[in-house]
Formats: structure tokens, sequence, C-alpha cells
């Protein structure tokens, strides 16, 4: 059977059985029969603290046979409605504690409504003595401001990368022909690391998260529309990785070890330890990874003649990318408890990341009959250390009993990339023979750059939180930071002829300036009748300044903007919940973008930055319905002007294609988001999105005017297994459809992964084995078809694989869980190109 026509039966079957519970459901909740009760409970544990996400089967008495199931919300509730007169029984179970069962009760005409005693769990101490039990949660799991993938209990997701976890994400969409993120059919995604936002580039980030395995990430957030309390940057809105920490009193962490088999070996190994006594709390991880990211991608370009009719010449163009890395992730750091309602902390994180790059292309230039006339082969090699260290000292205090509190937060980080790349370039005729010199193009053309990027940033943060009477909650704050970005690009050319090195025109020292201050206030005020409202508004003042030292040239930038954001939230009843939103962002450009440097494939493929570049603008509204945690809806628009967007350019009578980033006049999306979690029986849980969206593009480009629209929509499904004896199973699919972003028309992208997990060792370790990408479907196909440009693009990567992962966890001791900072400076660090 065909690895496609597989996967789209194996979709079709979990989809139909899904929605044949679901309508099962539905009917039960809308049409009601005669005579019919609602059942509501609790469940807890043995010092009566609310257990979220618990398995709830509600059972017959008289057989325990199956009648309905449920998962207990963020409070331990629970209910099951519509339910028919008999004799029932309730059962709650969470892993590593007892299942808890009901007295049996009946329901007869004279119950509309029966509430059942507290269901309570205890832990199963004979099984796992001296190791800290908490509830497991679901992989997806939605609340109704936000979307947190809960990468910590995935068995799919262990061995693997942040940027992989983050494809099969719900409303995220991961390009890797261009290395972008995009959230419900919208770029501009703002990246958050531990609560800071990084300061990287596309390229960039998309590095970094490649080198962070998921054993160091604990959830990631999803925030379509973060408050005022976040910066205004992120036009789509904002994702937020939550590494892993431990927080228990004593002396505890994990050992992680993994190994991964696609084309190359990929192992990964890491610690996470926390020790707390009295006063003191310390805290540190260090994570290992060693892998070999590698892709193919395959490009043609048709030029076409001065009418734009007849094909006068065709470049096909194979590129294979092989690039080893090895990476270290570490963090330490250490709490301070003054007294019970203030607490000093220090912390230090950091990665090295030395890689080497090897690029093989070969383009085949062809006339317009498809004979080949020359072919030009070229080698790159990059040897780069990547390093970044962020320093922070914080200062978290509590007033009173109220909820007063007061949050400082000061930070530094650095980062440092020394590369040094060759290019070695050698074109023939189809005999073997070589291509005589060109003027500025020798044969070979043999060329070698000093690219480093230094960037610091530096942050100053301050919140406080006011309780007031009548429900009222007041916050504001300020903040401020500070970016230097220095790139000092050398290129120099081998002179055939003499064999000397000499200085290339590319060459260029370009330093960027950026000092941000902003300052919001919040109100927050919860009404009667289930009415609640929360007001935010935000003030950015950007001064910024560009300087290219080769041609004395500077672009600078002074404005201030007002970022508000209204939240309003009507609670139906107990079980249902509407919400109406509306927010104003703004998305910078990143610092290597500004950059007017250029980043060379082969002679005839580039990248270069825009210094001109305008940050873009977006408003939002969103109206979003939700039945427990079991159902979300919205339905969202969104207007963005000066819409920054990844182009290409082209020079025909070259031959040579660019690619750049511009500003257009505006896009538009209109979105429709439903998920969906569905607990189809006591041990199989599966977790449902699909976001629909209409994205428009105008603007003036190269010449004409572009008025590109397209309807696109993508789907994520998780399930959860419980199979008993310690055995767990997890089966997850994503299917992204044809989707328009500006120019560019992005073919369907898929893929189904699986996997299971066993505890070992009386529940103190766990062995996870799993299968990414099935059937070896997930790849990018990209194509543009406007003015002069016709080109195609295929790419492969390494996305099928086989990994196993062991985890031992030890813990001698408890105490309430702590809290580990998180630093202000994270916005800053997105923006850096990785």
């Amino acid at each position: 059977m065909k690895p496609r026509l597989s996967l789209t039966i194996s979709l079709i079957l979990c989809l139909l059985y899904n929605s044949v519970k679901a309508q099962s459901n539905i009917k039960t909740i809308l049409q009601e029969p005669n005579h019919t009760a609602e059942i509501r409970g609790k469940v807890a544990d043995e010092n009566h603290q609310a257990i979220p996400f618990a398995t709830i089967t509600l059972l017959k008495a008289g057989d325990s046979s199956l009648v309905k199931g449920d998962i207990s919300d963020q409070e331990g509730n629970y209910d099951f409605s519509a339910i028919p007169n008999g004799k029932y029984i309730v059962s709650a179970s969470v892993i590593g504690m007892i299942k808890a069962y009901s007295q049996p009760f009946t329901l007869d005409d004279a119950k509309k409504t029966l509430n059942v005693s507290d269901l309570i769990l205890k832990q199963n101490t004979n099984l796992l003595k001296g190791v800290s039990i908490t509830s497991t949660k679901p992989f997806i799991q939605r609340e109704i401001d936000k979307t947190v993938v809960n990468v910590e209990n995935s068995i799919v997701s262990a061995g693997s990368s942040a940027w992989e976890i983050l494809q099969k994400s719900p409303g995220v969409t991961v390009d890797n022909s261009n290395n972008t993120i995009r959230l419900q059919g919208k770029t501009g995604v703002q990246i958050y690391i531990d609560g800071r936002p990084a300061y990287l580039s596309s390229d960039q980030l998309a590095t970094v998260l490649k080198n962070m395995n998921s054993g160091s990430i604990k959830s990631i957030e999803i925030m379509t529309q973060p408050p005022a309390k976040y910066d205004a940057a992120g036009n789509a809105g904002i994702i937020n990785i939550i590494t892993r920490k431990n927080k228990e009193k004593g002396f505890n962490g994990s050992l992680t070890a993994g190994i991964g088999q696609g084309r190359h070996l990929r192992e990964s190994a890491g610690t996470n330890l926390n020790y707390r006594n009295g006063k003191i709390n310390l805290y540190g991880n260090y994570d290992f990874n060693h892998n070999i990211w590698w892709n193919n991608n395959y490009i043609t370009r048709n030029f076409y003649d001065g009418t734009g009719k007849t094909l006068s010449t065709r470049t096909e163009q194979y590129s294979y990318h092989n690039s080893p890395n090895y990476n270290h992730d570490f963090k330490a750091g250490i709490d301070y408890y003054l007294n019970d309602k203030n607490t000093l902390g220090i912390m230090m994180n950091g990665s090295l990341n030395p890689s080497t790059d090897d690029r093989y292309n070969t383009t085949w230039f062809k006339n317009g009959s498809g004979s080949i006339e020359n072919t030009s082969l070229t080698h790159s090699t990059e040897k780069a250390h990547w390093t970044n260290y962020t320093y922070d000292l914080n200062y978290q205090g509590y007033f009173d009993t109220t909820g007063k509190e007061l949050d400082i937060d000061l930070a530094y980080s650095r980062f440092d990339n020394a590369a040094l790349d060759n290019y070695h370039t050698y074109a023939v005729y189809p005999d073997g023979s070589a291509l005589p010199d060109l003027p500025g193009s020798p044969n070979p053309n043999i060329r070698k750059g000093s690219i480093p990027t230094i960037i610091d940033i530096k942050t100053a943060k301050i919140d406080y939180t006011l309780p007031l009477k009548h429900q009222v909650k007041l916050s504001f704050g300020a903040k401020t930071s500070l970016v230097t970005s220095d790139n000092n690009i050398q290129y120099f050319q081998l002179d055939n002829t003499n064999k000397q090195w000499l200085y290339d025109s590319a060459s260029n020292h370009f330093k960027y300036t950026e000092n941000i201050n902003a300052a919001y206030i919040n109100f927050n005020k919860e009404f009667k009748k289930g009415w609640g409202l929360q007001l935010g508004l935000r003030g950015e003042q950007t001064v910024s300044s560009g300087h290219q030292y080769n041609n004395d040239s500077t672009v600078k930038k002074n404005y201030f903007q007002l970022f508000p954001t209204v939240f309003i939230n009507k609670k139906l009843d107990k079980n249902n919940t509407l919400s109406l939103s509306y927010s104003r962002r703004i998305d910078r450009p990143d610092y290597q973008t500004l950059n007017p440097f250029r980043y060379y494939l082969d002679p005839y493929t580039y990248e270069e930055g825009n210094p001109y570049l305008q940050p873009q603008i977006s408003n939002t509204v969103n109206l979003s319905y939700a039945y427990k945690s079991l159902l979300i809806a919205s339905l969202s628009y969104s207007h963005v002007s000066d819409v920054m967007t990844q182009v290409l350019k082209q020079d025909d009578s070259a031959l040579i294609t660019y690619q750049t980033m511009e500003n257009l006049a505006q896009m538009q999306n209109v979105g429709l988001n439903v998920s969906l979690s569905i607990p189809v029986t006591s041990w199989w849980m599966s977790n449902n999105s699909v976001n629909a969206f209409y994205n428009v593009f105008r603007g003036e480009f190269l010449g004409a005017y572009l008025n590109f629209g397209k309807p696109a929509f993508t789907a994520n499904t998780t399930n959860s297994f419980t199979l008993g004896k310690g055995f767990t199973a997890e089966l997850s699919g994503y299917y992204n459809s044809t989707m328009l972003w500006s120019i560019f028309t992005i073919r369907p992208q898929y893929s189904v992964s699986a996997g299971i997990q066993k505890t070992l060792m009386k529940d103190k370790a766990t062995l996870k084995l799993n299968v990414n990408d099935i059937f070896h479907t997930q790849h990018s196909f990209a194509s543009v078809k406007y003015q002069n440009l016709d080109i195609t693009s295929l790419n492969h990567w390494d996305s099928q694989r086989v990994g196993l992962t062991f985890t031992w966890r030890f813990n001698k001791g408890n105490v309430k869980p702590v809290h580990h900072h998180q630093s202000a400076i994270e916005e800053e660090q997105d923006r850096i190109k990785k």
C-alpha cells in the first residue's frame, strides 16, 4: 500500500471514530431524553487538593460497563449530563495513584442533579516509594487564553527537538525550506524561552530549536493574543517554551539518555537536579545533543525572453546540506528565601554549539529546448562556534495575604557566533571542459569569508500586582531594553593567476543599536452573573540606528506607539464560557534581517538583508466559546499593515535569484479554530484540532499590484492509550493543506507518528520507543508564479526515524513546589537569527 494512501486511511478511520463518539456526546447533551439527570463531583488527593486531568468514568453498577467518560477540569471538577434513570458508580484514576470508586447511587425521577462525594486518590506508596507523584496531563491542554503542549508527558516527542515538536503542535506550521514558523496561518510569531523573548533571526532560531532536545522541555505555551503584561512584539502571538525544573525539597532530579536512528544517528543525554533545604534552593540542568541535520533541496527556475512568453533558459539545481552539531545547554541558579514573602534569585544559563556545514550544490543550465549548456558545481563549508550566556538577578515579594506582588528582574545576555566560510565553484561544459573566466567571475571561483556576529542585550523590568476591593485587580509595570548587534563580515576572493587573496566588495561592517522603553497598566474585574473584564494598555518607544561603515550610511528610527488589549468573558454556566478579545501588536524585523549583507548558496543564489524594512502592525479580534476543557472554538479576524514577508527577486540577464524581506501594503486573515478533547473510553483519550483560515495579501511588488488570496486549513490529532501493566501508547498525526504566503504557494504536508512507553523500577524509570513520520511523507514543496518569477522548490530532511529514550528519577524529600524565575530578556533574544 502506498504511504500516502495508508496515511489517508489511518487519518480517516481515526477521525471517523472520533466524529461518531463526538456526535454521540453532543446528541446526549443537546437532546436530553425524558427523566434524565446531571451527575457532579470532584477529584482530590489526601490533602483535599484538586487533581486536574484525572480520567473519570461513569459505570453501570450492575456489570461495571462503561456509560460515559470525562476528564476533570483545572479545579478537579467533573460532570455528566443527560444521564437516564438507573444505578451507577463513578471511578477516577491518575497514573501512579490508586484508582478510586464512589459508592453505588441511584438516579430516579425525583433527582435532577446528584452530587457525588469527593473521590480521593491516594499515592500508590507500595509501588512508588521515594518517587514524587503528579497527575499526568494530556499532551495537548487547551485553556481559554492559550494552548499548552505538555512535552514531558509525550511518548512520541521523546528524542525529538523543539523544532520537530512545534511541527506537531496545533495551529503551528513550520516551513523547513526557509526556517519560518507560522501560527494560525500568520508569520510574526514571537518565541520565548522560559518567559524571555529570544532575539534571534529565523535561521538562528531554527538552529537553536533544532538542537534543543525534548528532554529539557517541560511544556510549550501557545498564545495568539497575549495580555498587556507581555511585550507588544509578535504579530501572530507568542510561543513560550518552558524548560524542565525540579521543584521539591531535599535532593532530587532525573537522568535521561536517548538514541535515535534516521539517515544519521542522533544521541542525547541530560540531567536535571534540585536541592532545597531551609532558605536555600539550588537548581541546575545540563543537556547534550549530537545530531547530523541534513536536507536535500531541488530548485527549478525558468527564465523567459523579453516577451515573457518564450523560455530562454531553465536552471535545475540540486543542493545537499549536511550539518553535524554538538550542542551543550546548561542552567544553574540559586533562590534565597529572605523570609516567607521575599525571595532573591540568581540564574545563569547558556549554550555552546560547535558545528560544521557541508553544502554540495549542482546547477544545470539548459536552453529553451532542454539541452544542457553548462553545469556549475559548488562546494561550500562553514565552521561555526555559537555561544550564548545569560545572567539574571531577580526579586519576588508578596506583601500580604491579599496578593500584592512585586517582581523585579535585571538581565544581561551575550550571543557570539564566529563562523568561517569557504566557497569553491567550478563551471564546465557538457564535455567536462572548463568555462572561460568572465569579468568579476573567475573559473574556478574560490572565496572565503569571516562572518562574526556579536549581540549584547541588557534588560530591566518591574511588575506590580495590586488586588483591590470588589474583585478588582490592578497590575502595572515597566521595561527597558538596550540591544547592540555588530556584524563585520569580511569576504576574500582568490586571484587564480597570482594565487593571492583579494578583498571582495561584498564585505561590509554593519552595527545596529536599539532601545525600547515600555510601560503598561492592566485592569481586571469579575462582575456578577459570570461577567469578567480585562483592559490593558501598553506604550512602547523605539529608538534605533543601523550604520553601514563601508559607505558611511545610517538608517535611524524613533517612534512611540500604544497597544491596547480588551478581554471580555461571560460564563453562561459552570461548563460554558464565551469570550471576546481585541489586541493591537507590533512585529519588528530581527537584527540580521536588517543587515544588508549577502549570504551565498552559490554565485547564482543568495540571501540579502534590508535595512529599510519597517515593522508591521496587526489588529486582531477574536470570539471564542469553550465547553469545559473539552471543546474550544474561536473565530478571529486580523488586519496587518506593512506586512513583512519573504520575497524572491531575479536578475534575468545574470540568471541570479535572491531572497530578501520587504513590506507589502497589507494582509488580512480570517480564521476558525476548533479543538476537541474526547475521552473515547476509560483507556483512550483523543485530542483533536482543526484550524481553517483565509489569507489575502495586497501591495505593490515587482512593478505590479499583488492581490493573492487562498483558503487553507491544518488538522492535528493526538491519541493517548493506557494499556495496563505500566504500558502506555500514543498515536499522533497532522495535515497541512495547500496554503498561500505572499507570492509562495506551499503544497500539502502531513505526517503520522507513534510510540509506546513502559514504566520500570517501581515507576522510578520510563522507557520510551517511538517512530516519527512513519510513512515518510513529511517534506516541503513550494512554488512561485508571479511576474518574471517561475520557480519550484522541493525540500526533504531527516524526518523519519526510530528513537529510544530512558529516564530515571530520584527524590529524597518532599515539599511544596518552589518558583523558578523567568527572566525578562527572552523577547529580545527572539529576534536573533541562529
